[in-house]
């Protein structure tokens, strides 16, 4: 599977849209970022890469890399603050 295909079943498999995954990272002007990630026409940058990670309740594997950048692996469920 592709990055652009992890970031977008993670996101789905959270239920969120673009625009709320912009939101969670902190930053609700990056939606359009997110739909160049999904398309596969842009990659985030590793820090954004790591916020990604976090905010999808993903973790990043050091051993599988796509041009220098970290994947995303094994969607996880995110844990909800109480």
């Amino acid at each position: 599977m592709t990055l652009p295909d992890q970031i977008r079943a993670a996101r789905q498999a959270l239920g969120l849209s673009q625009q709320a995954l912009a939101d969670a990272l902190g930053s609700p002007s990056i939606q359009a970022s997110i739909a160049r990630w999904e398309r596969g026409e842009r990659t985030p940058d590793p820090a954004t890469l790591g916020r990604l990670a976090v905010a999808l309740g993903t973790v990043l594997s050091h051993e599988e890399r796509i041009d220098g950048a970290d994947v995303l692996v094994t969607a996880r469920p995110a844990k909800v603050a109480a």
